[in-house]
């Protein structure tokens, strides 16, 4: 693999942060905003899922090209193929709730509403099953035993 490529395919363990805690930021918003509607922090919303969306898109190309470089035993090769999968649906479903929270944010009615819920809620459900098996991959299965 070119040395540049494989470079940019390493920072995907330093890329990955951004998304997951801004997707996590927006769930918990969300929820907020459903407790207390119309405080200004909501209206951040759909910036973040904006760059959310971006930053995924980041790292699913850095984490392509990392898994070319970091070829993991076949054991985890089904972790892998669920990561990757998981991964881009997830930047797939932030996207979209990204472009659905900046069409209705300030004009919602209650279906949209639970629509862009149910979107962010989505991503920030597979934020944490694709982040799993990549720690699955890296830390393996018995982490927290010990061993």
């Amino acid at each position: 693999m070119d040395m540049v490529l494989q470079f940019v395919g390493r920072l995907h363990p330093l890329v990955i942060h951004f998304p997951i805690a801004l997707i996590v930021v927006a769930a918990l918003f969300e929820l907020g905003r459903g407790v207390w509607p119309g405080r200004p922090w909501s209206r951040a919303i759909p910036a973040i899922l904006l760059v959310a969306a971006a930053t995924s898109l980041l790292a699913v190309g850095t984490g392509w090209l990392f898994a070319e470089d970091f070829a993991p035993p076949p054991s985890q090769k089904r972790d892998l193929y669920w990561h990757r999968v998981l991964g881009v649906a997830m930047t797939v479903v932030t996207l979209l709730a990204a472009w659905v929270a900046s069409r209705s944010m300030e004009r919602e009615t209650g279906g949209i509403a639970w629509i862009r819920r149910g979107l962010i809620l989505l991503a920030a459900g597979l934020v944490v099953v694709t982040s799993h098996l990549g720690a699955l991959m890296v830390w393996g299965a018995d982490y927290f035993a010990g061993e």
